[in-house]
């Protein structure tokens, strides 16, 4: 582990524990770990957007008028904001707030021999995480605030075409093709304690005055071993791909203007396209590639080994696409770009079950395995947005954020603001405050 210092509130031990490889070798007398599934989501968690990007948004869409005063910017930004929480899973579903208030008073009786008991159990998850290209061109239609349908055509990306940043921009983090090429590259970050290492080059690292920011050490694993104490957190799984789907980005991603979404408002015959159907589509053409893993049987089938708590489902889907999220402005794509979220298959009708990825022996059901829980991110990610979504996936934990920053926790929380903290913007996210790492303990 390294001494560096950390934007990281102190570490409250508790019953938590999700699993990946780890290279840190577990005590002798640690518990075994409980294998979980990821916390079914009603709805959608998204990413909180780069605060500086909103303004620019709506200056370019004309929301935000020319020589518009201070109180215009601000009240253009928070009716943003609002759309965007109306448009998740937000903390104050009815679900979440039961939830929450139940947890605090379980909390309040808990003795502290039984909190103390509570640290000795760990848990375990698996994580399938695939990168996906976009190799074809689409025309549809998406609808503008007025509810009228406007047409558009729209191609790729393919990885390793985001440009470098400009000397002057040290707030974006960017990776070399040559790294994202192999989605391997994309292990250093969740799993185990390498990280990625020095990246932009071009810019001076403030800790050590040194070329390159250096993010080494920096993953999922780590963040999550400092937030709920080490051999607690525990994650296992692989990134494969890249797979190349049919369809653009924005196929998947397009905004409705009419509704707010970021996301699913591509109409085609008369039909939006959800987002998930990325999660169906890559899935698909990663199985034609490894044809065997549909129906192999064993304790090592493929598809068995990310169903962690054998209940059927794959514990969760991580979609790894090319460009750039939405919330951080989504590159050349823009408003077409997929806004990084979290969500579940299931909540769409074209997936009941989720999409079928295991057969395993055909003359039974009982052995079939589905992926329905999904988290979208590009290829530019970054620490923050993987951990807030895991966060949100595993342990069911609320977004935070309000209709601004000033009248919220702000950066203070990694569910509101603070997942974008770091010498770049996401690489070094806040901790889960307190609240979050009790009410963790519900999942």
């Amino acid at each position: 582990m390294k001494s560096r210092t950390r934007l990281i509130l102190p570490a409250l031990a508790l019953g938590l524990s999700v699993c990946c490889r780890s290279t840190m070798a577990s005590g002798a007398d640690a518990a075994p770990a409980r294998a979980i599934g990821a916390h079914r989501i009603r709805g959608a968690h998204n990413v909180f957007p780069r605060p500086e990007k909103v303004e620019a948004w709506l200056r370019v869409s004309g929301e935000i008028p020319a020589g518009a005063s201070a109180g215009q910017v601000r009240s253009a930004v928070q009716r943003f904001n609002r759309r965007l929480q109306a448009d998740g899973d937000g903390w104050i579903s009815r679900e979440v707030r039961d939830r929450a208030l139940a947890r605090e008073k379980e909390f309040a009786r808990e003795t502290r021999a039984a909190k103390a008991a509570s640290k000795s159990i760990p848990v375990s998850c698996a994580i399938f995480a695939l990168a996906v290209d976009f190799g074809g061109s689409d025309t549809y239609g998406y609808r503008l605030a007025d509810n009228t349908l406007a047409y558009t055509n729209t191609s790729g990306p393919l990885k390793g075409l985001i440009p470098k940043p400009g000397s002057n921009d040290n707030a974006t983090i960017w990776y070399e093709p040559a790294q994202t090429a192999d989605a391997a590259f994309y292990e250093r970050l969740i799993f185990g304690y390498l990280g990625v290492g020095r990246i932009r080059m071009d810019l001076t690292d403030p800790y050590d005055g040194l070329p390159g920011i250096n993010l080494e050490g920096y993953t999922v694993q780590d963040y999550y071993d400092h937030a709920a104490g080490s051999n607690s957190v525990a994650l296992s799984g692989s990134v494969q791909g890249w797979v190349r789907v049919d369809h653009s980005e924005g196929y998947y991603g397009a905004d409705n203007y009419y509704t707010g979404a970021h996301y699913g408002g591509a109409e085609v015959n008369g039909t939006n396209i959800p987002a998930a159907q990325l999660v169906e589509d890559a899935l698909a053409k990663f199985m034609a590639e490894h044809p065997g893993y549909y129906n192999e049987t064993g304790t090592n089938a493929f598809w068995k080994k990310y169903d962690g708590n054998e209940d059927g489902i794959v514990d969760t889907c991580w979609i790894i696409h090319a460009g750039t999220g939405q919330e951080s402005g989504g590159g050349a794509q823009g408003d077409f770009a997929i806004w990084s979220h979290s969500s579940d298959m299931r909540n769409n009708e074209r997936w009941p079950a989720g999409f079928k990825v295991y057969e395993g022996d055909p003359a039974t059901t009982n052995d079939d395995i589905y992926a329905a829980p999904y988290t979208m991110q590009p290829e530019n990610l970054d620490l923050g947005v993987l951990t807030e979504e895991f966060a949100h996936n595993f342990f069911g934990l609320p977004d935070l954020y309000t209709v601004d920053l000033e009248n919220s926790i702000g950066f203070w929380s990694h569910l509101a603001g603070g997942s974008w903290t770091g010498p770049l913007p996401g690489s070094v996210p806040v901790s889960l405050c307190l609240w979050l790492k009790i009410m963790a303990q519900t999942s």
